[in-house]
């Protein structure tokens, strides 16, 4: 399939090609998506009425647009989402936009 890692070729786990690889790399719009994302997490939240407190990155340069910090805002998000009964759960409509450079 197109996109897939051939498995024999692919640095072992070991490797510091593999982090290479799977690295997340800079990108010259990354505060616009961290902004964005957080956003979107906000609206998830308070439809839902899930206490989240997001702080501002701080972070200055070229960024992903997502960092660990994200990663775990959202993980957190998730697992509160999932304690609320399924028929209560909602999911705002939040349209991805493609990023002019």
């Amino acid at each position: 399939m197109l996109g897939d890692v051939d498995s024999e070729y692919y640095p072992n786990n070991y490797s510091r090609t593999k982090e290479d690889v799977e690295k997340v790399r800079a990108r010259i719009d990354g505060k616009r998506i961290c902004d964005y994302l957080r956003q979107m997490r906000i609206r998830f939240a308070e439809a839902n009425r899930i206490d989240y407190y997001p702080e501002t990155c701080s972070f200055t340069g070229l960024c992903a647009g997502t960092c660990e910090r994200c990663d775990a805002e959202a993980a957190y998000l998730r697992d509160e989402f999932y304690r609320i009964p399924p028929d209560k759960r909602i999911v705002p409509d939040c349209e991805l936009i493609e990023w002019e450079v």
